[in-house]
Parts: C-alpha cells; sequence; structure tokens
C-alpha cells in the first residue's frame, strides 16, 4: 500500500447472478464447488488460477475486470482480466491446456472467452473458447485448481458473477502508470541561482566550468553521508518510525550519497538486457522466484543556509533510480520515479531555519522499471546529485535561448525566452536582464525587458530579443566557442537573483536528406555511452565523466548518443565546452514488453494511452533540461520499444515545442511509422549500409544508431563501414556499441579491498549475479572498465580522423581538410623516415590549410632508399597548443606511406661452416652443429632443439597446424561457439635429403588432413639456422586462422618485433597500426578483455626475436605474408575462463602463432559477421617461410666430422660421460660400449 492510497475493499458480496458488462469489475462463482475463481495475488504469465472462498482470498486476488476491446464488440465475447495484475485469463489451449494467466491481448484467441447463457433467471453462465472446432469450457477441477473441459454438461462448467469495486486505486503509486510524480516542480532549462551578478562573477571556476561545484552560489549540497535502513521485499517497510521529525537515527547504517545501494552490499546488482526480473505484466510488479524487491529508506539532517531566509527554496534530484517517496521535517513531499531526469520540489513551506532533516524512501522496481529496460546493470538508490538551492519568491522558472544564425554571413539574432513565476498571486512587476558576453568575456548584447503580474496572474512569458549580432564564432565540434548568458532579476534597482548559461550560434538543418551544422555536410562519427564505474556503479563521477570525454576527443569521435536516458547536466555542459554533438536520449526503452508484443499494439505500452503522460514527460524533462545546449543537436526519443502510436504523439509535441532539432527514434523506423526524422537502424551490414545510406524511401539521413558492437576483441572492417557512409546520398553516421565496458567489482570486494587477484582487477560481468541475465553480454566497449587506451580505440582514431592523405608523387602529398571550422595551421605535420623498423630521420613542416580544402605538401626527408631495406614514411598532424583534452604536440591525425618494400625474399644463409653431425634412425634424425642439437621425428615433426643446453622450444612443442581461435566476437548473441577445435590431420609423410657437404638438410613433411592440409619443409644449415617453408591448403570454409602454433620456453619473456604495431591488429582491424621495430614482454601481449580470449595477433611481421634476461633465445624472420601472436595461454584455455583473474598463474609457456592468416574480427557477437573478403580462404595453396636463429648459437668454426647420412651417426663419451669430438688413445664410451682407442 502507499502511503496515500485508498483502503482495500473488503466487502462479501451477497449476490451474484449479474451478466457481465464490459468495463466493470466481477466476482467469478463456480456453482458446483461454491468457490471464487483466485489468482491468488499471482498475476504471473504462466500462473495458474484457482478456487477458493469469497473470505479467504484478498480483493486483489479474486477481482475480474471483463473488457470488450473493439474487435470483439457486437459478440459475446471478452477478455477477463486481473484487476489487480493486468493479465488476462488464457485457456493455453495451444501449450498447457489448463487456464492460466498471460498478458492480455485481444487477438489471442486464447482469451477470447465467450459468456455463454445456461439458466438466464438465476444468472448462471459458461465461459468457453474454441479451438480448431471444439469448444472447450472453463471448469473446476482437482486441488481446487481450474481446468478445461469439453463436456458442457459437466456441473463444473456453471459460473455466476457479482459485480465488485475495482481494486486499482488500491495499487501503490509505484504500481501505477499514471502516477509518476507528485508535487514535482515543472521541468526548465538548467540554472544555477546567485543573489548578484558580482558573485556570480566572482566565482571563476564554475563561471567558466560550468560542471564545477559553486562557491557563493545560493546552493547547497546534500551529497555527503546519509542513514540508511534498507529491507527485502516491499510489506511492512518502515514509516513515521522513519520519516518521523524527531526519529533518532544515530544506530542506523550509514551510506555515502550519491551511490548505488547494491555497489554498497545492500541487493545485487542485475544485468539485464531483453528481459525483465518481473512478469511482463504492466504495471504490476511480480517478482521472478529468484529476485526480490526491496526497499531503501533514507535519511540525513542538515542545517538550512542563513541566506535561504525569505527565499523560496528548491529541493533537486539529478536523479534517482527507483520509485522515491520524499519528506522534509516529518511532513511529505511528494513522489518521483524519474531515473535519470531532473526532480524539484518547492519545499519552501517544509524547511525552518537552523537544523532540518530529509527522509527518502525507494522501491527498487516498479511501474517505472518497464519503461528502464536498458542494457545495462540495473541498481538503484540515490545516484546523482542531491541539493538544495534558493530563488526569490517571485523567479524566473524558465530561460529558453533560441537564435536565428546565418553561418555564411557570421550573423545571429539571440532570442530569450523568460517563464516566470509569481506564486503569491501578488500585482507586481519585475526587471529582467540579459547580457551576452562572447568567447573573450567581451559583452556584444544587453537587453531588459519588464514583466508585469496583475493581482491573479502566476505565469508570464516574455521573450526578449537581443538584436543582431555580426562576426559570431560559430560552435562545432572542433572550435567549440561559446558565450555566455548573464540573466539577472531586478525588483526596482535590487538585483535578487542571477545566473549565467553558455550558449553555442550553430545552425542545424536536413536538406535533400543530408544533415548539416552551419551550412556544412556534418557526418556524427559517434560511440554510445552509459554511466558506469567498477566501484561506483552508475554513480558517475565528474573525473570519469571528464576521462571518458577527453578519450573520444584524442580519438577524433565527435558524437556521444547518451544510451539509453539523459546524462547529467554537468557532463552536457562538458560536452559544450570540449565540442561534441549529442544525439540526447530519453530515458525509456521497454525492451521486454517490445519483444511480448511485437504486433500487439493494444498489449504493449507504447501503444496504450494510460502510458502516454509517462512517457512524454520522460521525454519532455529531458528536451526542456538541454534545450539550451548547443551540443544537443538531435532529440531521441528513446530504444528498442517499438513505433507504436505513443512515440508518433510524442515526435509531434516534441516538434512542436522545438522545431529546431531533427528527432531520431530507430523504433519508428524498424517498425515503418512517423515517430523519426531520422532513418535510423541498428547493426547492418555493410552492404545494406551502403544500399540504405545511397537510397532509403524516406530521403531521410542514415544513421546506424549501434553499429560495430565492440564485444571483446573486435570493431573489424571500421573503415568499410565508413567507405558506405562518406559520400552517400543520406548517409549521415554511427555510434559504435559502446565506449566502455560495463564491469563492476562485486561490494564484498570493495569492502574488502580485494579487488584485485593474480594481478588482474576482479571484475564481476552478468553471469556473476542472480538472473535474468544475458551474460558477458554487458561488457561491449571499445576500452575497458579501467579507461586505458584500447585497441579497438587505436583504430577508432584512424578511421574516424578528419584529414585524408594520398601520395600525388616523389615525396608530394594532398590532404584534405575535413573540419568544417579549423584551419590546419592548427597543427604542424611532423615526419620520419623508418628504415627496416627504425626512424633514421625526422622533421617538421608547417601547414596552412582552410576547412573543407585541401592543400599540396611536399615533405623534404632526404634519406636515400638503399636496395634490401624496407622504408616507410609515417605522417603525424601533432596540435601546436594544449588544450583541456591534450597536451601540445599531440599527435590526432596519422598517415603512414610504404617508400620502398622489403625484399621478396630472405638473403641466402652464408654457410661456410664446418659440417654437421646427422644421427638417423627408423624414427627420427638429429642435426649436431656444435652448439646446437635438433631432433627431428617420423610423426612429430621438428621435436626438439637446443642451443648450448638451453631449449630454443619446448621439447615436442614445436611448429605445428593450428587453426583455432577463441574471439568472444564471434559467438552470436544468446549462443555459444560451437568451432571444432581438431585440426582434422590424418597421414603424415616424411622425406629427408641431406647436401653432399652437409652443410645443409631439409626435412619435409607432406601432412594429410580434412581441414587444411600442409607441406612443411626444414632447412637445417651447419651454422644454426633452420629456415620453415610452410604451405597450407585449405579445404573447409570458415577457419579462424590459416598457420601454426608453437611453445617457447617460459623465460622467453622479452619481445622485440618488427610488425604492425604497438597494440595488437588484425587483417580487417589494422589500418591504425603501423609499422615499426617495438619493444614488448609476452604478458604485455595479453589484453586484459573482460572475458580472456586470443588477443595480440600483429600483421606484418618481418622479424621478432624472444629471449630470457640472459640473451639467450630465438630470432625469426619471414619471408612472405606472416602474422604472429605471443602470448602465455593457449586460446583453449583462454575460453576455459570466464574471468582474467581465473586465469592459471605461475610459470607459463609461450605460446606463438605464425598465421599466413586469421579470420577478420567482423562483428558477429551483434550484427554482421566478418566481410567475406577477410575469411580464411577455403581452397588454393599458401606459402610463407620463417628462418629461426638462436640468439646465442650460430657457428663460427666447429671442426669438421664427415658421415654418411645414412647412417647412425657415432656417439663418443669419456669415462666421466663427457662428449669428445676427437679421442686420442684411451677407453671411451661409444654408442653405449666401451672401445679402446
Amino acid at each position: 500500500m502507499g502511503f496515500f492510497a485508498v483502503s482495500a475493499f473488503s466487502v462479501q458480496a451477497q449476490t451474484y447472478g449479474a451478466k457481465p458488462e464490459a468495463g466493470k469489475c466481477y466476482a467469478i462463482y463456480n456453482e458446483s464447488m461454491q468457490l471464487v475463481v483466485t489468482n491468488w495475488d499471482n498475476g504471473a504469465n504462466d500462473a495458474r488460477l484457482y478456487l477458493n472462498t469469497f473470505a479467504d482470498c484478498s480483493a486483489t486476488a479474486r477481482t475480474w475486470r471483463f473488457e470488450q476491446p473493439d474487435n470483439l464488440k457486437g459478440t459475446e465475447k471478452y477478455l477477463i482480466i486481473s484487476d489487480a495484475y493486468n493479465s488476462a485469463i488464457d485457456m493455453a489451449l495451444n501449450s498447457k491446456m489448463y487456464p492460466l494467466q498471460w498478458s492480455a491481448n485481444p487477438t489471442n484467441t486464447n482469451q477470447q472467452i465467450e459468456i455463454v447463457s445456461v439458466d438466464t433467471s438465476n444468472g448462471v453462465y459458461q465461459l468457453r473458447t474454441q479451438y480448431k472446432g471444439t469448444y472447450y469450457y472453463l471448469c473446476s477441477g482437482t486441488n481446487d485448481q481450474l481446468a478445461n473441459n469439453t463436456d458442457a454438461t459437466a456441473a463444473g462448467t456453471r459460473f455466476r458473477f457479482a459485480e465488485v469495486p475495482s481494486v486499482v486505486a488500491e495499487k501503490e503509486e509505484w504500481e501505477n502508470e499514471k502516477i509518476f510524480r507528485i508535487n514535482n516542480e515543472p521541468a526548465h532549462a538548467t540554472y544555477l541561482p546567485y543573489a548578484t551578478t558580482a558573485k556570480l562573477k566572482a566565482d571563476t571556476e564554475r563561471f567558466a566550468k560550468p560542471w564545477l561545484d559553486p562557491t557563493g552560489a545560493r546552493w547547497m549540497s546534500l551529497n555527503g553521508v546519509w542513514n540508511l535502513k534498507w529491507q527485502e521485499g516491499t510489506n511492512n517497510r518502515p514509516g513515521e518510525d522513519f520519516y518521523g521529525d524527531n526519529v533518532d537515527a544515530s544506530a542506523w547504517d550509514t551510506i555515502s550519497v550519491p551511490s548505488c545501494l547494491e555497489m554498497k552490499g545492500y541487493g545485487q546488482p542485475t544485468y539485464i538486457n531483453v528481459q525483465y526480473p518481473f512478469s511482463d505484466n504492466p504495471p504490476y510488479i511480480n517478482m521472478n522466484s529468484n529476485v526480490l524487491n526491496s526497499v531503501a529508506s533514507y535519511r540525513r539532517n542538515f542545517v538550512l543556509p542563513s541566506e535561504f531566509a525569505d527565499q523560496r527554496v528548491v529541493l533537486h534530484f539529478d536523479g534517482i533510480y527507483g520509485a522515491s517517496y520524499i519528506w522534509i521535517n516529518g511532513k511529505y513531499v511528494g513522489y518521483t520515479q524519474e531515473a535519470n531526469n531532473v526532480s524539484e520540489f518547492d519545499v519552501t513551506n517544509f524547511v525552518r531555519s537552523g537544523e532540518n532533516n530529509i527522509s527518502l524512501q525507494n522501491i527498487r522496481w516498479s511501474d517505472a522499471s518497464y519503461l528502464e529496460g536498458q542494457d545495462m546493470w540495473h541498481m538503484t538508490g540515490i545516484h546523482r546529485d542531491v541539493y538544495l538551492y534558493a530563488t526569490p519568491k517571485t523567479y524566473i522558472q524558465d530561460h529558453l535561448i533560441t537564435a536565428n544564425v546565418h553561418a555564411s554571413a557570421r550573423t545571429a539574432t539571440p532570442n530569450v525566452s523568460i517563464t516566470m513565476a509569481n506564486p503569491s498571486k501578488v500585482a507586481g512587476n519585475r526587471t529582467v536582464r540579459l547580457t551576452l558576453l562572447d568567447p573573450s568575456g567581451s559583452e556584444v548584447a544587453t537587453q531588459s525587458a519588464t514583466i508585469t503580474f496583475a493581482a491573479g496572474d502566476s505565469i508570464k512569458q516574455n521573450t526578449i530579443n537581443l538584436g543582431q549580432i555580426s562576426g559570431i564564432k560559430l560552435w562545432s565540434p572542433d572550435a567549440p566557442n561559446l558565450y555566455t548568458l548573464i540573466v539577472s532579476q531586478l525588483n526596482g534597482s535590487n538585483e535578487e537573483e542571477a545566473f549565467a548559461t553558455k550558449y553555442g550560434f550553430r545552425s542545424l538543418e536536413i536538406r535533400n536528406g543530408q544533415f548539416f551544422v552551419n551550412g556544412n555536410r556534418t557526418y556524427l562519427k559517434g560511440v554510445n555511452t552509459q554511466d558506469t564505474h567498477p566501484v561506483l556503479g552508475r554513480a558517475i563521477d565528474v573525473a570519469t565523466m571528464w576521462t571518458d570525454l577527453t578519450l573520444m576527443k584524442k580519438a577524433n569521435i565527435n558524437t556521444v548518443r547518451t544510451s539509453h536516458y539523459p546524462r547529467q547536466a554537468k557532463m552536457m555542459a562538458m560536452m559544450d565546452h570540449l565540442g561534441f554533438y549529442v544525439v540526447d536520449e530519453a530515458d525509456l526503452e521497454c525492451h521486454k514488453n517490445w519483444n511480448d508484443n511485437l504486433r500487439n499494439p493494444n498489449g504493449a505500452i507504447a501503444g496504450k494511452i494510460s502510458w502516454l503522460p509517462q512517457m512524454q514527460d520522460r521525454v519532455m524533462s529531458m528536451v526542456q533540461r538541454d534545450f539550451n545546449h548547443p551540443s544537443a543537436i538531435i532529440w531521441s526519443l528513446g530504444n528498442e520499444s517499438s513505433g507504436f502510436s505513443n512515440f508518433e504523439t510524442i515526435h509531434g509535441v516534441v516538434k512542436a515545442f522545438d522545431s529546431s532539432r531533427p528527432i531520431h527514434y530507430e523504433g519508428s523506423t524498424n517498425d515503418n511509422t512517423a515517430g523519426t526524422d531520422i532513418w535510423s537502424v541498428m547493426y547492418k551490414d555493410v552492404n545494406e549500409v551502403q544500399r540504405l545510406a545511397g537510397n532509403n524511401w524516406r530521403k531521410q539521413p542514415y544513421f546506424l544508431c549501434e553499429y560495430a558492437h565492440a564485444m571483446g576483441n573486435s570493431v573489424g572492417n571500421l573503415r568499410e563501414y565508413w567507405d558506405a557512409i562518406i559520400g552517400s546520398n543520406y548517409g549521415l553516421g554511427g555510434c559504435i556499441w559502446d565506449w566502455v565496458d560495463q564491469s563492476i567489482y562485486d561490494a564484498n570486494d570493495i569492502k574488502a579491498k580485494t579487488t584485485t587477484l593474480n594481478g588482474y582487477p576482479k571484475y564481476i560481468s552478468g553471469y556473476d549475479k542472480p538472473g535474468p541475465h544475458q551474460g558477458n553480454f554487458v561488457n561491449n566497449g571499445i576500452i575497458n572498465a579501467d579507461r586505458s587506451w584500447s585497441a579497438e580505440l587505436t583504430e577508432v582514431k584512424k578511421v574516424y580522423q578528419y584529414v585524408d592523405f594520398k601520395k600525388m608523387g616523389n615525396k608530394l602529398y594532398r590532404l584534405t581538410n575535413n573540419y568544417p571550422q579549423l584551419n590546419l595551421n592548427a597543427f604542424k605535420l611532423a615526419w620520419k623516415v623508418l628504415k627496416d623498423g627504425e626512424t633514421v630521420e625526422t622533421g617538421t613542416t608547417a601547414l596552412n590549410c582552410q576547412p573543407l580544402q585541401t592543400t599540396m605538401v611536399s615533405v623534404p626527408y632526404t634519406t636515400t632508399l638503399e636496395t634490401a631495406h624496407e622504408y616507410f614514411l609515417q605522417l603525424a598532424l601533432c596540435v601546436n597548443e594544449a588544450s583541456d583534452w591534450c597536451d601540445a604536440g599531440y599527435e590526432l591525425v596519422t598517415f603512414e606511406d610504404q617508400l620502398q618494400a622489403r625484399p621478396a625474399a630472405l638473403p641466402a644463409v652464408s654457410n661456410t661452416t664446418n659440417k654437421m653431425q646427422i644421427k638417423k634412425t627408423d624414427y627420427d634424425i638429429t642435426f649436431n652443429t656444435g652448439k646446437n642439437t635438433i631432433v627431428f621425428t617420423r610423426s612429430g615433426g621438428l621435436r626438439s632443439w637446443k642451443c648450448d643446453g638451453q631449449n630454443i622450444f619446448n621439447p615436442a612443442q614445436g611448429p605445428e597446424l593450428a587453426h583455432y581461435r577463441y574471439v568472444e566476437n564471434e559467438e552470436p548473441y544468446g549462443g555459444a561457439e560451437n568451432y571444432n577445435q581438431a585440426t582434422g590431420v590424418s597421414d603424415k609423410t616424411w622425406t629427408i635429403n641431406v647436401v653432399s657437404d652437409s652443410l645443409s638438410a631439409t626435412v619435409k613433411y607432406n601432412v594429410q588432413g580434412n581441414r587444411c592440409p600442409y607441406v612443411f619443409t626444414y632447412t637445417v644449415y651447419a651454422n644454426g639456422f633452420v629456415d620453415l617453408e610452410a604451405s597450407f591448403s585449405p579445404v573447409v570454409a570458415n577457419l579462424r586462422r590459416i598457420g601454426m602454433g608453437m611453445r617457447f620456453p617460459s623465460s622467453f619473456e622479452n619481445l622485440t618485433y618488427y610488425a604492425r604495431g604497438p597494440l595488437a591488429n588484425y587483417v580487417d582491424r589494422k589500418e591504425g597500426s603501423f609499422f615499426g621495430l617495438y619493444q614488448s614482454t609476452v604478458s604485455e601481449q595479453l589484453e586484459a578483455y573482460a572475458r580472456p580470449q586470443s588477443t595480440g595477433n600483429h600483421e606484418g611481421l618481418r622479424y621478432l626475436t624472444l629471449s630470457d634476461d640472459e640473451g639467450n633465445g630465438v630470432k625469426v624472420e619471414t619471408e612472405g605474408q606472416v602474422a604472429f601472436s605471443a602470448l602465455h595461454y593457449d586460446d583453449a584455455t583462454l575460453k576455459a575462463n570466464r574471468h582474467m583473474w581465473n586465469l592459471p598463474t605461475g610459470q607459463r609457456d609461450v605460446f606463438v602463432h605464425f598465421d599466413y592468416m586469421q579470420k577478420g574480427l567482423g562483428n558477429g557477437s551483434c550484427g554482421a559477421g566478418t566481410l567475406n573478403k577477410y575469411l580464411c580462404p577455403s581452397s588454393g595453396t599458401y606459402t610463407y617461410k620463417l628462418r629461426f636463429t638462436p640468439l646465442k648459437g650460430l657457428e663460427t668454426g666447429i671442426q669438421e666430422m664427415a658421415m654418411n647420412s645414412n647412417t647412425a651417426k657415432t656417439v663418443i663419451h669419456d669415462l666421466q660421460g663427457r662428449r669428445v669430438t676427437n679421442a686420442s688413445k684411451g677407453l671411451y664410451i661409444v654408442n653405449g660400449k666401451k672401445v679402446a682407442f
């Protein structure tokens, strides 16, 4: 029961015999059993129906509402719906074959129950439906359960009805879609009041950066420590004993605010995507069996600032997850269930001078939760800022800034719509003075207006024109010029209030299906974001917001979609300041309900008129709050909730309020309804993007609101998406899903300070907490939860960059400046020449290129390109001046040009040392070069190699075919990987040939198989080199890799490689990875994804070295196309562990792959898989060569020992077991026998 709900109906119904009428409620009485139909207060889908006495079941359990939707009018058929739980009686004739409850659906014939008169005089009826030509009657069954019966004569099929009152009024506010705010103030644009303009300007830090907490404002933070009572279940929750004025809360728990309860150990976070933790029966909350609802009762004291005296005092919540009742000093203030919208209450008449207390009771799951079905960790509590502020009693309620901007002429005519409130309705007037400052702080316009109230007037609106302003500086992401509007309220000559709002002049237009900002066609190069932090959960802090946004700027990201709820106003201010386009999305997603009602608008929330006010409020609260932010260029109505009628209505309401911005809603595109100005889609393949960006029947801008699903090792073929978008007829861009992994720590680990294990953050994922969950689908970030730079972000940065390069001739390059407002003189061009991966020359060149123009640049390097060497020229545009988001010299734009290719073949081996000793048996062959002992076996290939007694690779772990790779992104959503890991190898034959001078020999393996037959040809040289020519002939499709794997000693930790780097790259994700000679370690090659998986691949390997700290190791050079990876885990081990911190510890071998090709990463976890051109081939033969050289084991002159390659080698030891190469006279051990020389 709500604190202010109507009391329950509990009067015994005396008379049965009424004929049901549509829209009325009845108790349904079974004649034979003399019991009424009840659901035992379980309205969940699939819940059975029972019979019980009227007195022994609650009104909510036995009250049934008869409805006759349009498709049933004119018949005797009705939907019989639980009045309390809104679930319909369903005969389930195509499934369970017994009556149960299910979400009401007028088109479901199992719910179309016909009332058949049996005895009209006594009001006796039967209830039946028809299935496959047979009538089934509702009937009493065994164990007081209702059943179906085909026998119309059965006594248990007779029912009578008694009209009873509706029980809907008994449901609480948090289970009533029509009640979502009580006593809330109207939504308005963000502002923070100061007493005077002087005090406003004196707060210099916040005046410049309005996301900072103020100094000197009429503001008081209520963040900090609150007292807390928490309980599972919603029954018997605290009342006046917690919110009363004189309650002593000192013995309660304490909790910091803002925070999420679950991150503090109160309840469990749940990762929910396309489910609810309760039955889909809106607006009712019937929890699933493994999840409980909960109640958090907060309380704290505060001292009202003295300067708030005689002012209007407002209580402000930036956001609260859950349904919340609020009291101050024991008096009820109001109610809200707006998770990510502002809730404000006028508490002037509740506060007092001196000591005060505030209490808030929060119910975790409510009818609002039906609208909050986003793909995220679900938590609750006061997760955003809470504070008080004070205004004059007559006050500015809202200020909305508009401007007629002529971008080409650099003129603007700003208007400010002022809404002033006069709650006392007393006659009087106030003056509003507006002052506009340009980005340098100089005044460019001022205007005043007097607003007059007659007696009885409570609201007045006045639009103040600031006149035309010339020479304006436009706002855009590359030049986020912000003006400052100072709004001052005066009563006569006395200034009562002042506040400031940042504003950017920019024009928006859709023209011929293309999107223009400031007259320039604009592409949105974006990401989706979530409020997430591994310790704070959804209570993201300012430092993390700033980290995210500055990283995005460094990666050339220009757009943020606030998926799927508005961000805090302070983050919007940051995005204005740093320069981002924002697709501002309402806190509205009914994913589960949409799935359950895909073609049923009458059953879907988005099609029910009773839900429209709450849905519209969520959208308009966002629009009104964020109206003045220049970064907000598109309003988004929500996400994945169908395109039914409520969205069409809301689209019209938003358009009427703000015609300057386009409206986005993917659900309307999906359902082909009129709720969007943008053709919005998700997870389409490149061909589809190319088709619809080129032509869609609505001629709307084409926007991938979600694409390139960045789950684990991912973000393949990003370039191909943008090749399809740029220059297309309607392409607008897209937002990658999503920015950052939503990994969190368990609350117990946070408390115990055990947030690391085995060297990794002890993150948890969806499968670690109660369901329903979608496993690790919560972690889809371009970057990990620790916000470290990633290989994926390197690719995004390169593909999203704003300058294109094209080589026009020797040392001559054309640069195309795609920045709409930025001259390239903001950068210097830094260049370097690399010879075989190492820098040999550097320099810088000045630039000057107007926005959207091209320029030619000659790079004045002087390096002579010597034969037999590879050369690259690498260019970078480095910012000249430091900014809030990067240091001077930061490389924002890059380009690589191969000046001269490496030789096609490895150089011939100079092999002038003494002959090898060779021993061959039927099973193996051993080559001894003095320092090196190399053994091949008939069936096992290269079995071992020791250099001065040190294993070059692990015995029996030499090169073998390897085609398995575990990448989470290859698992389709909701499915598990089913790739066959077996190599499919069958017959293996070998051929040996020793050159007559014994300076080299070849061992050739021809290996058959049903997946990828191969030929390995080893050439062993007497000086210690070993060449391996590998030829692969795949015969099946969808191989993950074509190549070989081998294992090296764990001590070979040091890694040097000349390849693409420094971070991992793949055949379809390598544009941002340039060639170079890189130093690393094997341990550093394992990228710490939320779930362990294959990583560390490097395309274009020229050579690598693996070594221990003493210099022992191996160098591997390549000929042909080779990629490599070196990790301490094989893919099977990575797949077998759900967390990085589960991985085995201790000394781990080095697992190295040398691949001709790996399958591209694609986007298969949600959306299109790998492009055909990046799939491994399924026919043909593909060859490369590897040259292995021990770092300490090249021979320089061992003594010759000639031998017959077809006979076993003679091995001589002295009597102490020491090997002897030149035996003098004496006793020796020869091939195991004592011999006299």
